[in-house]
């Protein structure tokens, strides 16, 4: 939408960006006392965090390339990114750095007693910080919908053309910003710890949506029918509901051998 406009030498897409980060921090700051995560932990968790996003953000890089490679044939870096991209990447090098590393530090294994609290409350981090993230895509352009004439339709710059799109970027956003205040409603007020699951089925199911009526290139992984985003959404759909059927089994059980 605002693509040219900058503020110190950054453009509004990366203000957002910058903002969602700072966002998630404060979320992660806040919530943690009220599952009484240690100090200890909570600082290991901030400085492998930090690791995860940059191992991320070149992730996300990667994943685009290897989309479009996929469609065209040829590896260009840097031809744009993903979010899927982004989370897998970081998520698996964090994970790599608090179970390798934190067997180390924690001699007691506080990291893998606190790993259902913490990753819930890293969950809840990443979707306010995705929430910033998408209205950054509205100011830059970028993921942007059909075209259309109706009221709701946004004037974007697509490839240096003015034109009325449907704002995924910010339907988005505000679906990512709901999201955010029922996964600390279930985290804080009904004490669940299934908030990855929760988040996996919801986002995945809106996700896999709202790809019909995007309209920007996303390459391909060679489903004519299904962008790249739709097939891992639906991925992340079902590890949504077996990691959500495996948590209620688990307790169920628990529960039943409490009573015997």
């Amino acid at each position: 939408m605002f693509p040219y406009i900058s503020f110190l030498g950054l453009g509004l897409y990366y203000w957002m960006i910058l903002i969602g980060v700072l966002a998630a921090i404060i979320s992660f700051r806040v919530l943690s006392p009220k599952i009484n995560l240690s100090s200890k932990l909570y600082n290991f968790t901030l400085i492998s965090a930090f690791f995860a996003i940059v191992i991320g953000y070149l992730s996300s890089i990667l994943f685009e390339d290897f989309y479009e490679f996929i469609e065209t044939g040829e590896w260009n870096f840097g031809s744009g990114s993903t979010f899927y991209g982004g989370v897998i990447g970081g998520l698996f090098f964090f994970h790599l750095i608090y179970f390798l590393l934190g067997k180390k530090i924690f001699k007691e294994g506080e990291n893998i007693k606190g790993y259902k609290d913490l990753i819930s409350l890293i969950i809840i981090s990443i979707v306010i910080a995705h929430a910033f993230g998408r209205i950054g895509c509205l100011f830059d352009g970028c993921c942007y919908g059909i075209k259309t004439d109706a009221w709701y339709g946004i004037n974007m710059y697509i490839n240096g053309a003015l034109e009325k799109r449907v704002p995924t970027q910010l339907i988005e956003s505000i679906f990512l910003f709901l999201l955010y205040g029922f996964l600390v409603f279930l985290l804080l007020k009904l004490n669940l710890r299934t908030i990855p699951s929760f988040y996996m089925v919801l986002y995945g199911v809106f996700r896999f949506l709202i790809e019909f009526i995007r309209d920007d290139d996303r390459g391909s992984l060679g489903i004519s029918f299904l962008s790249p985003s739709q097939v891992i959404a639906l991925l992340l759909i079902i590890a949504g509901v077996i990691i959500f059927i495996l948590e209620y089994r688990k307790k169920k059980v628990k529960i039943a051998n409490e009573k015997e």
